[in-house]
């Protein structure tokens, strides 16, 4: 949240241990971001574009789902997953050594 400058980084990545069908929210997050789903073995699941919700109360906030499971999700700038290549039929692969600078890894 409140985020506007993502640095080096292209985008974020969010990996869950489990498949997950929970809903993200842009609450305080001032701006447009596009969300992209993989499973756990990187295969595409689906991607939306989400936009900021700066309300009080977090609960009339949008809240946007994946159009089935996954296990991983990458958050860009609005408009930049087709810019990387991440569009239906990509595949994802996450690398041991790309953890950013700023990234704190917990297990």
């Amino acid at each position: 949240m409140e985020v506007t400058d993502l640095g080096e980084p292209v985008g974020m990545v969010f990996r869950f241990d489990e498949p997950s069908t929970g809903r993200f929210i842009m609450f305080n997050t001032p701006t447009p971001l596009s969300i992209a789903w993989f499973t756990a073995s990187g295969d595409y699941v689906s991607e939306t574009d989400m936009e900021p919700c700066l309300l009080e109360d977090s609960n009339q906030c949008e809240r946007f789902a994946a159009a089935d499971s996954y296990s991983i999700a990458v958050e860009m700038f609005a408009g930049q997953l087709g810019v990387v290549g991440i569009g239906p039929g990509s595949t994802l692969e996450l690398l041991s050594d790309s953890v950013g600078p700023e990234c704190v890894v917990t297990r």
